[in-house]
């Protein structure tokens, strides 16, 4: 998991894209971020909760907004 992550949770809300594109039922994720984490290229992405949290798609190439997050955090070193 990214160090920036606080919390992750599955929503009872189907993605929009995924509807109209597939008509696959993908449910939306709501990703809260700790503060001290959020990056500037990120920052414009997370809408909810003060601007720590924010709605994606984590179907792949679905959501463009959940590629920028996923490329902008930080992750742990093996």
């Amino acid at each position: 998991m990214p160090k920036q992550l606080q919390s992750a949770q599955c929503l009872d809300e189907f993605c929009p894209r995924c509807l109209q594109k597939t008509k696959s039922q993908v449910k939306l994720f709501k990703l809260k971020m700790k503060a001290e984490g959020i990056c500037e290229k990120v920052a414009p992405l997370l809408t909810l909760d003060y601007n720590t949290s924010g709605k994606f798609c984590v179907l792949p190439g679905c959501d463009p907004n959940y590629s920028v997050l996923m490329e902008n955090l930080q992750w742990p070193q093996n």
